[in-house]
């Protein structure tokens, strides 16, 4: 890994053979509409958790904390959630990222957390301001190792709450596994 990070930073400085073979240097990208998401999304919220493990029978309720902040100068949002422990199970602990990525017009994340032992969550998502919801579909590896996907819905009521609504990809149909509700504790912090 050091030998190839080495040929790497080697390259870039040396620089190509001929004028001719130097690709044009990428631009920055520019923050546009579409990065609002991480400065609104920045803080610290409060979270209903609602899991159903069997459809016919009510849901598992957990309550928990979601800490955000802008990452890149306000391009992306970190974040790390960790739910409130019950029982002989350890407390739940994971850490997404989200961003807009400008050249295929959509949101990209990924979710990894204390189960992910088989790999980590990937997402694509779309804003539908009208209806002010995010639509992501999120494929990842469930505990067999075999890839399992999700619809993630996040409804936003307003800038202290919204709801994220969880069906999971079963044949032909989507099944409601899980609903968060997200409540803002407190703003920030937030990176400019």
């Amino acid at each position: 890994m050091l030998r190839l990070l080495t040929i790497f930073v080697a390259t870039l400085v040396a620089g190509p053979a001929t004028a001719e073979e130097a690709p044009p240097m990428p631009k920055p990208i520019a923050k546009g509409a579409e990065h609002a998401f991480a400065k609104s999304g920045a803080g610290t919220w409060k979270v209903v958790q609602k899991f159903w493990m069997d459809p016919s029978k009510p849901p598992v309720e957990a309550t928990g904390k979601l800490v955000a902040e802008t990452v890149l100068d306000g391009l992306g949002l970190a974040y790390e959630y960790t739910a409130d422990k019950h029982g002989e199970a350890p407390q739940f602990r994971g850490y997404g990222f989200t961003t807009w990525i400008p050249a295929k017009k959509h949101y990209e994340g990924f979710w990894f957390d204390i189960y992910s032992f088989a790999g980590m969550s990937r997402s694509t998502g779309t804003w539908d301001e009208k209806n002010k919801t995010l639509t992501e579909v999120m494929v990842g590896p469930d505990h067999t190792g075999k890839d399992t996907t999700f619809t993630v819905k996040t409804v936003y009521a307003s800038e202290d709450q919204h709801t994220s609504s969880f069906f999971h990809h079963r044949g032909d149909q989507q099944v409601k596994t899980m609903e968060l509700h997200y409540t803002r504790a407190k703003q920030g912090p937030v990176q400019q």
